[in-house]
């Protein structure tokens, strides 16, 4: 007779809330930027853009949200490292984020993840007794062309323990627009004067 694995006990959300802290508006922005990027994709090459589906858009956000991730954390207390193909955010004492796509079936890996049955080397020391992985998730707007809301997410296998919104894009993105990295060093380049020919 197989015995099924039992999870590990998760962190209530309230723990989480206070473990990620000043952190959620980092998450969030990387959403963000990523469907600005998409965007700039659309308005740049739209011939191209009109045949790529749900499925392209999810993989283009999410590998967008997780580079902005790594630059926004990098030199900070939260490290980035590769578990199995799944990039995860360790912020210390038990807790790892990831980043996922919505409506993408998880892979074996992932499924591990999300029923908080994988033990990881990197954590395993934090808190034997209640590690846990959480997810940032987002959800569109009905156009497909914003972000309507980013959340954090406690899932359970298939069973979603909790979740918590923590923007929505009248909140974090129309306070902080993002200056593409080329009009950055153009705004920064100051226009010396001439100098006058000595005769």
């Amino acid at each position: 007779m197989n015995a099924q694995p039992v999870s590990q006990p998760v962190f209530e959300a309230q723990r989480v809330q206070e473990m990620l802290g000043q952190h959620h508006g980092t998450v969030a922005e990387c959403y963000h930027v990523a469907m600005a990027g998409w965007n700039e994709h659309a308005r740049l090459i739209p011939d191209q853009h009109a045949q790529l589906g749900p499925g392209a858009r999810g993989v283009y956000l999410h590998d967008l949200a997780v580079g902005h991730a790594k630059k926004l954390f990098a030199g900070t207390n939260v490290k980035n490292f590769l578990f199995r193909q799944v990039e995860l955010f360790d912020f210390g004492q038990g807790l790892l984020l990831r980043f996922k796509q919505p409506d993408c079936p998880d892979t074996k890996t992932a499924k591990g993840l999300a029923n908080q049955l994988l033990l990881i080397p990197e954590i395993a020391l934090a808190d034997p007794d209640c590690q846990t992985i959480v997810v940032a998730e987002y959800a569109l707007d009905p156009s497909g062309t914003q972000i309507a809301r980013v959340s954090i997410a406690c899932m359970v296998g298939s069973r979603r323990e909790w979740s918590y919104r923590v923007d929505s894009a009248a909140d974090v993105w129309a306070k902080k627009r993002v200056i593409p990295e080329d009009k950055e060093r153009r705004r920064k380049r100051r226009v010396q004067p001439l100098k006058k020919l000595s005769r």
